[in-house]
This record gives C-alpha cells, sequence and structure tokens, in this order.
C-alpha cells in the first residue's frame, strides 16, 4: 500500500426500542428525501467527483447529487449546479487502518468506475445511504473519522 490511513467509526449505531421504531426512522428520513429521490433515481451516472469527504454524482438529466458526512449519518442532496470541489488522486492505493488493527482497501474509485453508465438508484437509511446499479450490486456508503485529526471525516463505500 502507498498510503495507511488510522480511523474510527464515524457513525455510532442509533438505538430503538423496537423494530417498528427502526423502520419508522428509516421511513421518516426516506420520505424527507423523496422528492429530491424522484429526480435522480433511475437516471444514468455519467460521472462523478470525489475529495474524499464529499461526493458529487453527475447524471444524464443534469442534475448533481452531493453526498457528505453530517451529524451521525450520512447527508444527501440533489443540486442543479455541479460544486466546486478538489478531487482526490484515485491512482494511489490507499488503506484505512481500523484501531483493531484491520486494514481495508479504500478502493472507491473502483465502485464508482463501476456504476459509470448505468441506471442507478440511491435509498437512505436513517444513517447510512445505499447505492446500485439496476442488475448490479448495493453498495452501502457510511464514513470514517482520521484518528490523528477528527475534524477529517473520509466517506466509505462497501459491499452492503
Amino acid at each position: 500500500m502507498d498510503k495507511i490511513i488510522r480511523v474510527t467509526q464515524g457513525i455510532c449505531d442509533n438505538e430503538y426500542n423496537s423494530m417498528s421504531e427502526a423502520v419508522a426512522a428509516a421511513k421518516q428520513r426516506e420520505n424527507l428525501y423523496k422528492v429530491k429521490l424522484d429526480l435522480i433515481n433511475g437516471k444514468v451516472l455519467k460521472g462523478y467527483q470525489f475529495n474524499g469527504s464529499t461526493l458529487v454524482l453527475f447524471f444524464a438529466n443534469d442534475l448533481y447529487a452531493v453526498i457528505s458526512p453530517g451529524q451521525n449519518a450520512i447527508n444527501f442532496d440533489v443540486v442543479p449546479h455541479k460544486p466546486r470541489i478538489d478531487v482526490l488522486s484515485g491512482e494511489q492505493d490507499i488503506c484505512l487502518e481500523l484501531p483493531c488493527g484491520t486494514r481495508i482497501v479504500w478502493d472507491w474509485n473502483k465502485i464508482l468506475d463501476n456504476f459509470m453508465g448505468k441506471q442507478i438508484a440511491v435509498s437512505p437509511s436513517d444513517q447510512v445511504l445505499f447505492i446500485f446499479a439496476r442488475d448490479g450490486d448495493e453498495y452501502l456508503i457510511t464514513f470514517y473519522v482520521e484518528y490523528d485529526d477528527p475534524q477529517k471525516q473520509l466517506l466509505y463505500i462497501s459491499q452492503a
């Protein structure tokens, strides 16, 4: 690996008193984003930019989804103009090292490249975001916090 970044978990699981309470919380977040999700779900992904903490997805209908870490949850928005962000190079191999010593490859570029040119859909839960392509695998977007700099939050995409 070219670079190792020590990280800690960014999202602490919410606790619920019942399964129905957990489902209601996820449904509430989905309803909050319903209008925005309807604008992009099922549209072809034609590009993306990623700077480590913010992911911008470009859709064929000229809308942009902005995904970033929030307060114990993943933030999501759909905007008509492309936000300006510095882009992280995908050329360097990077591992995220968890407190237990486990290292996970931060292979965001390979995952996102696999979505290019495909119809995709985004689905929020009460804390994380799911993304999937038609007839493809489903992925989970969460985040980690850099151990040495807690102000830096890194989006992480993994197979759900």
